[in-house]
């Protein structure tokens, strides 16, 4: 998900809009588990933007 969209993306709607369908597909995920995937990504990012560090892959 961290190489398919902008680095600097931190809102987990605008990241699940974007990834949704493509997570669910490749992974074989359930609905709840491919939007909680986008929620934590976006977390993440939100987190490293604060502390000036890069995302981890």
């Amino acid at each position: 998900m961290n190489d398919h969209t902008d680095p600097k993306l931190t809102n987990k709607i605008a990241i699940q809009s974007l990834t949704y369908q493509t997570i669910k597909s490749e992974f074989n995920l359930v609905a709840n588990m491919a939007v909680r995937a986008c929620a934590r990504v976006a977390a993440n990012r939100k987190v490293a933007n604060l502390k000036g560090k890069p995302v981890k892959s």
